[in-house]
């Protein structure tokens, strides 16, 4: 059922369909996704483990039928087997251990979940099957960049979700693979490749062919956005106090809250990033003539939510009714005693002592 295709062909239908692929990707909006709670699938083997899923029908993939996929910490979903991979690569390479060959690469990248409120979950109903990294990390990065998702559709088509991305360029694929790729490596898809051209609310459609390919596709549903069971509310009602230099929100009682502030819109630099017990933080590094970005975390035992990012424009500009400095300028020039001390000094023109 496989087709292998000459290197040249291969090559020049990979251009093709990136080209593509950078005029026709599109965005849906997140706000009119569905939310549905997720199962927690726990991965096994650490910072680079894998998930063992068990799909409720059987999805075709490059012309062959499974029931059970493997999902990596670093954003790939694999067919062979569990896979540890943390080196991506260009899509088709050749199979090593690093490249497994048949997998779905989402966000494949050296990847590591944060401590606080990082999750594999999955959802399935009658036509498609999902799987969401939530509130992921990137290796050695104590901040989650984002949350993004697989689609299998039972047809056979596959949906890539972004729902959230935050950070540096590495947030938005600047080292990341995102593609497809056979058993063999024979075929494959790359349709991004160390190039930081992701952003939050993209989708991309990968379709299944007549010759076992994939191609690149144009529609789709909006995404189910995955909850873990017993997850608490996103806090609500940011707000800043400039008298106190006081961010404070609305969250639920007894949780554990992550303050995340920064001078960037993507966060790539946090200015502070702190974990409190209580709804406000103090933070006096705040310039009036400067923007800042800041969210929050909330945290209970089973889950994290997020924050809307909230901005802080820079502080208004007093009035400029300061011509105070003239007033009080005119009043000092208007002071005329320093004339009357010195027409009293002049008088010392008695020296008639000398006619004598």
């Amino acid at each position: 059922c496989e087709i292998v295709l000459e290197p040249v062909k291969l090559t020049m239908q990979v251009a093709r369909l990136r080209a593509l692929l950078l005029l026709s990707p599109w965005l849906v909006t997140v706000s009119s996704s569905t939310n549905v709670l997720g199962l927690i699938a726990p991965i096994v083997g650490g910072d680079d483990g894998c998930a063992t899923l068990t799909l409720p029908w059987s999805f075709k993939f490059f012309c062959a039928d499974y029931t059970t996929i493997y999902a990596n910490a670093n954003g790939l979903i694999a067919f062979g087997g569990a896979t540890t991979s943390l080196v991506n690569s260009y899509l088709p390479s050749p199979i090593t251990v690093q490249n497994p060959g048949n997998l779905i690469a989402v966000f494949w990248d050296d990847l590591s979940p944060p401590a606080n409120g990082a999750y594999l979950l999955t959802f399935s109903d009658d036509s498609r099957f999902v799987i969401q990294w939530t509130n992921w990390g990137l290796y050695q990065v104590s901040l989650p960049f984002g949350t993004f998702q697989a689609h299998l559709l039972r047809n056979g088509s596959i949906f890539l979700y972004y729902i959230s991305l935050q950070g540096d360029n590495r947030a938005y694929g600047a080292r990341a693979t995102v593609g497809v790729e056979n058993v063999n490596a024979s075929f494959g898809l790359t349709v991004v490749y160390k190039s930081a051209i992701l952003r939050p609310g993209l989708v991309y459609h990968l379709r299944p062919n007549e010759i076992c390919q994939y191609n690149l596709s144009d529609a789709g549903p909006n995404p189910y956005i995955l909850s873990p069971p017993g997850a608490p509310t996103s806090p609500t009602n940011l707000d800043y106090n400039r008298n106190q230099r006081n961010f404070t929100w609305v969250g639920d009682v007894g949780l554990k809250y992550q303050f995340i502030l920064s001078n960037q819109s993507t966060f790539a630099i946090s200015l502070l990033n702190v974990f409190t017990s209580v709804p406000f933080q103090t933070y006096g590094g705040i310039q009036d003539d400067s923007t800042y970005y800041w969210q929050v975390y909330s945290c209970n035992g089973a889950a994290c939510a997020q924050s809307d990012i909230a901005v802080l424009p820079p502080a208004p500009t007093t009035t400029t009714s300061t011509p105070a400095p003239t007033t009080s300028t005119t009043a000092t020039t208007t002071t005329p005693p320093p004339t009357t001390t010195t027409t009293t000094t002049t008088t010392p023109t008695t020296t008639p002592p000398e006619t004598t």
